[in-house]
Formats: C-alpha cells, structure tokens, sequence
C-alpha cells in the first residue's frame, strides 16, 4: 500500500480508500464475509458511499484482523458497561501511533506545543502507558 501520509487531495484519499477497501475484503475473512452478505462486489466499489463499514457489533462479536499480520496490540472501546467491549487490533503499533499523531498534529497542532488539563474522578488500578 502507499504511503497514506502522502494524501494531498480528495482524489488521493479516494484512491486510498478503495485500495484499502479491497485489501481489506481481501485479507479480513469477517469483513469479506459481512461484504458479501450485503451481496456487495469489489468491482462494483468506485466511490465512498459504496464501502461498506462493519457494524460496531462485530468487533465485540469477532476478531477483525487481517489474516497474514499477526497483532498483539489492541484499541478497546472503554463501553457503557464492562460487559463484552468492543476491540480493533492493531497490525502494527508504530503505524497507528505514527497516525494519530499525525492527525492531531493537521487539525489541532503539535501535541507539545499546547497545555492540557482536565479534572478528573479518582481511579484505582490505573496504569499508563508510554
């Protein structure tokens, strides 16, 4: 895949998505499946409002992962209960780091340029990593 950090325009984002898209249904045995059950072809795929997007449910209910990169590394939703959260498991940890910082950086600015502070309740058993 090309390198998304390059993205200068909608057409590059376009591009970028469908291969992503078709990566995708390609190397995710659940999403292919959940594709294919809304009787969706790849090839017929050419815009953004033709990309399916998997349910929130299914991240509580399978393991969405590309089959040929083995992670270890996983986002969990925090939830409304404790009961059954949601999980996106990430391929590589670097790259996802790498993402957010680069967002936050476009929209908001540079993390260590800005001052942030927040109250919050008291929390046990609380460990931060980084």
């Amino acid at each position: 895949m090309k390198n998304r950090f390059l993205i200068q325009n909608e057409k590059d984002f376009l591009e970028a998505a469908l291969e992503t898209f078709r990566y995708q249904y390609e190397q995710v045995e659940v999403y292919r499946k959940f594709t294919d059950y809304l009787n969706i072809l790849p090839e017929n795929v050419r815009s953004l409002t033709d990309i399916p997007f998997l349910p929130i449910e299914m991240f509580k209910n399978h393991l969405i992962l590309d089959k040929t990169m083995p992670a270890d590394f996983f986002f969990q939703s925090s939830g409304t209960t404790q009961m059954n959260l949601s999980k996106h498991w990430i391929a590589d940890e670097d790259l996802y780091e790498e993402s957010i910082y680069r967002s936050f950086e476009q929209f908001i600015g540079k993390p260590e340029d800005l001052f942030s502070w927040g109250c919050c309740p008291a929390i046990s058993n609380v460990s931060i990593r980084r």
